[in-house]
């Protein structure tokens, strides 16, 4: 299987790839159309990735110097208001000297690039760096479940052999991660990360890579788990229904909106590539 030679590896696109190879040849290869939706009531969903969307652009006015109490008084949603008093107690790296808020970063990976997306790097002077990711879900998911997702491995990975900012590979013995619920301010998911978890991530995700590029047959299979195709725009193309599944039905079983609200994009990004 022939990829582009621009063609980047995400978060998003080897989640789509985990789950169910079909959607990603679908989504990301054919570019295909399909017009259902993933999650029903459509309206609660979208507003729920709406409130996702405006909340990271608050934090991230936060992290660009704009006072908290200009911000406060912006906002016009008492939901969003709620989620932010959350996150001006929680706050983290008020006081460090050097922060970076929707950053990107990406690294060459199997001959072609692997991206991260950050809502929040933090930069110790110790050397120590947090990356902060902030979930906007209304239930909290598992531990396990969190630290399993394709996300928990690339974002580590991408910032420990970039070696941003320094322009050498950070230890990954430096490196933390951390999952953010606004809804749930007092119980974040965090993990440490070591040399060990990042062999194994590199080897798990290059070998998905490898997977995609040796791919030869015309239609790549489809995903064996059924329970995914309850949130998948194409179940009806693939045959596997018709009718989505519920949003209260998703977030009992993961607490994750659909993947349509991932991978935001900010005017303000700035991207590094090494």
């Amino acid at each position: 299987m022939l990829l582009p030679d621009n063609f980047q590896f995400s978060q998003n696109n080897l989640q789509d790839y985990t789950d169910c190879a079909r959607r990603f040849q679908l989504r990301y290869i054919l570019h295909q159309e399909w017009p259902a939706v993933q999650t029903d009531p459509v309206v609660q969903t979208e507003q729920l990735i709406s409130l996702g969307h405006d909340f990271h652009h608050l934090v991230l006015q936060y992290h660009s110097g704009i006072a908290e109490k200009s911000i406060s008084e912006s906002i016009q949603n008492p939901e969003l208001e709620a989620l932010w008093r959350n996150y001006a107690k929680f706050a983290p790296a008020k006081h460090e000297q050097q922060t970076k808020a929707e950053f990107t970063l990406s690294i060459p990976f199997q001959g072609y690039r692997l991206i991260a997306r950050y809502d929040l790097l933090v930069f110790h002077p110790d050397s120590k760096v947090v990356i902060y990711d902030w979930k906007t879900s209304r239930k909290q998911p598992k531990r396990d479940f969190i630290l399993e997702r394709i996300q928990s491995k690339i974002y580590p990975l991408v910032l420990s052999l970039s070696g941003y900012p320094l322009n050498k590979p950070i230890a990954p013995e430096k490196v933390e991660m951390s999952y953010w619920y606004p809804y749930h301010p007092s119980t974040p998911i965090s993990f440490s990360y070591d040399l060990q978890q990042q062999k194994e991530n590199q080897l798990e995700l290059e070998g998905k890579v490898k997977e995609i590029q040796a791919f030869q047959e015309s239609i790549f299979p489809l995903t064996m788990d059924l329970s995914q195709c309850r949130f998948c725009a194409y179940r009806s193309l693939c045959e596997r229904g018709d009718k989505a599944g519920s949003l209260e039905e998703l977030e009992s079983m993961d607490g994750l909106l659909p993947n349509s609200g991932w991978d935001l994009d900010f005017e303000e990004i700035e991207e590094i590539a090494f």
